[in-house]
């Protein structure tokens, strides 16, 4: 029987097909590679594009807001010049801060106690280091060394002793053909003297070395040169807390420190904004202690009118008042 006949298949035929089937794999490959490799890059171009957005406008906020900053700092400091005028003329302010004080305040603070005309006998900015752990027992330990009549607790004693170094030592006018006003030392009115004889300094010159121990102990910066000579003080402090033991350290020393400048005769401001006046915050320690009959506060340091508001605090008439908007003020503005 005969049947049709079988194709052969040749060892030729079979290499051309697996030839044809491996070179349509790899032109497989090279085109889905190509178009992968276009995805990637588009989505790169378009992740770059949208950082290069997201940058511009980082910027163009940080513009707005360092011009909303610089509006808002020359708002305060015309509404300063408005209400004070040049009151504070004449007088020596030293401004001590506290950790966790916002410098904004700080800063537009100072700035609007100079247009007024104070003299700036101190910018103090205490560290966060100053107020954790074991930081109180070494500065009062610092403090005994460098002034051994420093009594009480350890706190107090760090504030005597840092209180005598920046404040009650008051300016007389220059010499003649000199631009420098010279210092006189506090005169305690317990502080013997002799007929004719020179007055004895209250504040031991030892005080004087407390500012540069702190500094380099990183406990505290200073902003400008301390000449002692300050009659008012202003503590600034930072924002309420949680009634954190870091809290409670700030209240203390917040207390401490304007006791011990109200003692020397120092007229004493604690300032700070508005969440200080609400409980766990330092003004508000302030306003319940038994200070307040002679340290005066204010709330608000953040707004455009605090600093106006501090230095009409600090020559208001009376031994001491609170003011602005928060718990236990007893006016919006000082009389006068």
């Amino acid at each position: 029987m005969t049947g049709q006949a079988r194709p052969v298949v040749t060892v030729r035929a079979h290499v051309a097909s697996l030839v044809a089937v491996f070179l349509a794999l790899a032109v497989g490959v090279l085109v889905g590679g190509v178009a992968l490799h276009a995805t990637e890059v588009h989505d790169l171009r378009t992740r770059a594009t949208s950082a290069d957005a997201d940058a511009a406008a980082a910027r163009s906020s940080a513009a707005r807001d360092g011009a909303d900053s610089a509006r808002s700092d020359a708002v305060s400091v015309a509404a300063v010049t408005r209400l004070l005028g040049a009151r504070l003329r004449g007088h020596d302010v030293v401004v001590v801060s506290l950790p966790g004080a916002d410098p904004r305040d700080r800063d537009r603070l100072g700035a609007g106690l100079r247009a007024a005309g104070a003299s700036m006998g101190g910018d103090l900015r205490l560290a966060s280091a100053a107020v954790q752990g074991d930081a109180i027992g070494l500065l009062g330990d610092v403090a005994g060394r460098l002034d051994p009549r420093a009594r009480g607790a350890a706190l107090d004693r760090f504030a005597t002793v840092l209180a005598q170094a920046g404040t009650s030592a008051r300016t007389r006018p220059a010499a003649a053909g000199s631009t420098q006003p010279t210092i006189s030392p506090t005169i305690s009115p317990t502080t013997p003297r002799s007929q004719g004889a020179a007055p004895v300094p209250a504040v031991p010159v030892s005080t004087a070395r407390l500012v540069p121990t702190l500094r380099a102990a990183a406990l505290l910066d200073v902003g400008s040169r301390v000449d002692g000579a300050a009659d008012l003080a202003v503590i600034v402090v930072p924002p309420g807390g949680d009634g954190s033991a870091v809290d409670g350290a700030t209240d203390a020393l917040t207390l401490a420190l304007a006791r011990a400048m109200a003692a020397r005769g120092t007229r004493v401001l604690v300032s700070g904004p508005a969440t200080s006046a609400r409980p766990g915050g330092a003004v508000a320690a302030v306003r319940r202690d038994v200070l307040r009959a002679t340290v005066s506060s204010t709330d608000g340091l953040d707004a455009a009118a605090g600093p106006a508001v501090a230095g009409l605090a600090l020559v208001a008439p009376g031994p001491a008042g609170h003011y602005a908007s928060g718990p236990a003020a007893s006016a919006p503005l000082p009389p006068g």
